[in-house]
């Protein structure tokens, strides 16, 4: 047995025939493009306030889907017991009315990039 084990292992190894790689449809990949740094360019104020309503907006995003569960967990876990019941309500239409609010922000704020011609909504993050 150990003989026909052999000899199949054997006839295996050397029965291996060479595969070559398929040519890329996308072409050639080139080197990376170098290195290009905006450090320490001045960026101005409109580049400060563009990057400030970017961080705001994501941040009040946020908290407004962790109030929003936060929100839902409480009213599922209120057991029946309406004053908590309306408690969590009161809470995911708060959050809800902070939406609407950000919404809001961030359409006055394009008004004012229309008004002012700065580029406050689509930010340019300035460093290395």
């Amino acid at each position: 047995m150990k003989k026909i084990l052999s000899y199949t292992i054997f006839l295996f190894a050397i029965s291996v025939t060479s595969t070559y790689a398929q040519k890329s449809p996308f072409g050639t990949i080139g080197a990376p493009f170098g290195p290009t740094s905006t450090y320490g360019k001045p960026g101005g104020l409109g580049a400060f306030i563009s990057n400030a309503v970017s961080a705001a907006t994501i941040i009040a995003g946020l908290g407004f889907l962790a109030y929003l569960i936060y929100g839902a967990f409480r009213y599922l876990t209120s057991a029946g017991d309406e004053k908590m019941a309306t408690e969590a309500r009161k809470s995911i239409s708060n959050a809800f009315i902070g939406l609407v609010m950000v919404v809001l922000a961030v359409a006055v704020t394009a008004v004012v990039q229309a008004i002012l011609g700065i580029n406050i909504l689509n930010p340019k993050f300035i460093g290395p």
